[in-house]
C-alpha cells in the first residue's frame, strides 16, 4: 500500500496535467475544504482519482515478481498422462 501511494505521488509530480485534474475533481466533490468528513463510498465517487490509481499500478507494480517452485518434474507428468513424450510445459513467471 505504502509503495502503491508513493509510486502514484511521484507519477503526480513527474505529470502536473493530471494532478490539476486530479485536484479540480477532488475541489469539485468536496466544495467546502473545512468541512471535510470522508467515507469509503464518498472515495469511490471520485472516478478520474481512481484511474490514477489503476495506471500507476499498472505502470509500476506493487509485487513486482511472484516466486513458484515445481512440486514434481514436469517430464514425469506428462510422460504419464500423455503418449506424446516431446510435450513441455512452459511455466511463466509473474
Amino acid at each position: 500500500m505504502a509503495n502503491t501511494v508513493a509510486y502514484t505521488l511521484t507519477l503526480l509530480a513527474m505529470f502536473p496535467e493530471y494532478q490539476e485534474k486530479a485536484f479540480e475533481e477532488f475541489c469539485a466533490f468536496f466544495p467546502k475544504s473545512r468541512d471535510l468528513d470522508v467515507s469509503y463510498s464518498d472515495i469511490k465517487n471520485l472516478v478520474y482519482l481512481d484511474l490514477i490509481l489503476n495506471e500507476s499500478m499498472r505502470l509500476l507494480t506493487p509485487v513486482p515478481m511472484v516466486a513458484r517452485q515445481t512440486m514434481r518434474d514436469e517430464w514425469d507428468f506428462y510422460s504419464k498422462r500423455s503418449s506424446d513424450c516431446n510435450r513441455h510445459l512452459s511455466l511463466a513467471s509473474g
